[in-house]
C-alpha cells in the first residue's frame, strides 16, 4: 500500500475543507483562507468571491482552481469566473484568464488533464479568442490555440466535461 506523503494528505484535507465550504447551492459561498493553517473554511460570513463558487479542481499538488459566476474576488480583485488558489488558500496573482461573453459568464465544469486545464460554461470568448463554452488552457492559463470545439448557443452551456486520450 502506497501512503501519501505528509504534504499530499494536507493538500487533500484543503480540498476536502474547501469542497465542503464551497459546495452550499443556494447562497452566496462562505470560504475564506485560514491564516493558521492553509485551508478554506467556513468562516460563517465572509464571502470567497462575489458570486456563486460552480466548480474546482486540484491542479498538482499545491494549487487549488475555482470557477463559479463571480467577477471578482471578496477584497475587490477582478476575476472573470475563474481563479487560482495557492496552497494556503491565498488568490494566486499570477494567474489570469478572462473569459466573456455578451451575456452571463459562469465556469460550471473544470478538469486538469496532462498538464491542461479545461474549462467549460457559459461563455463566448477566452483571452480575447473565441471560445463558446469549452476551452484548453495551459497550466498558467493561456490559451491552446489549435485546439477547438464546435458548441456556440445558448443551449450548448457545459456542465461536465471527461477527457479523452486523444485530448
Amino acid at each position: 500500500m502506497v501512503r501519501p506523503t505528509h504534504a499530499a494528505r494536507a493538500f487533500l484535507f484543503a480540498a476536502m475543507a474547501a469542497l465542503a465550504s464551497l459546495s452550499a447551492p443556494t447562497h452566496a459561498q462562505l470560504a475564506d483562507a485560514d491564516p493558521d493553517l492553509g485551508l478554506l473554511r467556513n468562516n460563517g460570513g465572509a464571502q470567497l468571491v462575489n458570486g456563486h463558487v460552480r466548480a474546482f479542481a486540484a491542479q498538482g499538488t499545491r494549487k487549488i482552481l475555482v470557477g463559479g459566476d463571480f467577477e471578482r474576488t471578496a477584497s475587490g480583485i477582478e476575476r472573470f469566473s475563474l481563479l487560482r488558489l495557492n496552497a494556503d488558500g491565498t488568490l494566486d496573482p499570477d494567474f489570469r484568464v478572462l473569459i466573456a461573453s455578451a451575456g452571463a459568464v459562469q465556469v460550471n465544469a473544470i478538469v486538469v488533464h496532462g498538464g491542461f486545464i479545461y474549462i467549460g460554461g457559459r461563455f463566448q470568448m477566452v483571452n480575447g479568442a473565441t471560445r463558446p463554452n469549452i476551452a484548453k488552457l495551459t497550466a498558467d492559463g493561456e490559451l491552446v490555440e489549435g485546439w477547438r470545439a464546435n458548441l456556440d448557443g445558448p443551449t450548448d452551456t457545459v456542465h461536465a466535461i471527461a477527457v479523452g486520450t486523444d485530448a
